[in-house]
């Protein structure tokens, strides 16, 4: 596994339009494209890839005084193989390399998995708003 700064933002928006969609769609959410790629051209993109084929992706910039992941995307096919792990160990070192030392992100409410895997990489709930609860890593 491998992750390279990328700047195909359409491989990215159709991984996170595949995995997204149905969560926009059951919490009453427009999808919007185009407001998406624009954040992903204003923000740190990183390919996923295992054997040369793009696995995923994922996207974080350092705002206030944290780093906010915004997507953590990997295609089911790679799914349960440490691929969304070993970033998030990667991220927490950058984090913890800076002052700010934390990373915040949203997940979904009904999405379960991703939310039990945040927990067990040691993030914290600290928000819920309508249909996301928000989370946070601090360095122990």
């Amino acid at each position: 596994m491998s992750f390279i700064p990328s700047n195909d933002f359409e491989t990215s928006l159709n991984i996170s339009e595949q995995l997204m969609l149905g969560y926009y769609q059951e919490n009453d959410l427009e999808w919007k494209r185009q407001k998406r790629y624009e954040l992903l051209a204003t923000i740190e993109h990183f390919h996923i890839t295992r054997e040369g084929a793009v696995a995923g992706f994922f996207a974080y910039a350092f705002r206030e005084r944290h780093l906010y992941l915004y997507d953590l995307q990997i295609l089911p096919e790679y799914q349960s193989q440490g691929l969304g792990s070993s970033i998030m160990r990667h991220l927490m070192t950058v984090a913890e390399s800076t002052p700010l030392k934390t990373i915040k992100l949203c997940v979904f409410k009904s999405n379960t998995a991703a939310y039990n895997f945040y927990m067990r990489l040691g993030f914290e709930f600290y928000e819920e708003l309508n249909v996301v609860y928000r989370l946070i890593y601090r360095k122990a």
